[in-house]
């Protein structure tokens, strides 16, 4: 029975972890999500060199998008800088998914 759930779990893991084009996700230096452990407000930032319109993504452990915000973010100089509600999610593990066009990074969230 071990056994068994340790190969669901990476399964799992393995499935929300491809991207379309079937390349891992990347975690970029240029974004962060704060504060970690969250309650009821995230904060995401993305430093990017040029205009862009992300989406921003919170997933289960699963892959299920539990959340999503289009256009989210307000412009600082080369920061992109969004805050959303999240005290609509449970505790648990989730991640943070920014997506731009072919490019998504990812961060590991924890909400209590």
């Amino acid at each position: 029975m071990k056994y068994r759930i340790t190969f669901v779990l990476v399964a799992i893991f393995t499935a929300f972890t491809l991207n379309a084009s079937g390349n891992p996700f990347k975690e970029d230096p240029g974004l962060t999500v704060y504060p970690n452990p969250a309650t009821e407000q995230l904060n995401v930032r993305l430093q990017a060199d040029s205009p862009i319109t992300p989406e921003i993504r919170i997933l289960d452990l699963t892959g299920k998008v539990v959340m999503e915000f289009e256009d989210p973010f307000s412009l600082s100089g080369q920061n992109f800088r969004a805050s959303l509600d999240i005290s609509e999610l449970r505790n648990g593990i989730y991640f943070v998914k920014v997506v731009q066009a072919d490019k998504a990074f990812t961060k590991k969230l924890v909400v209590r």
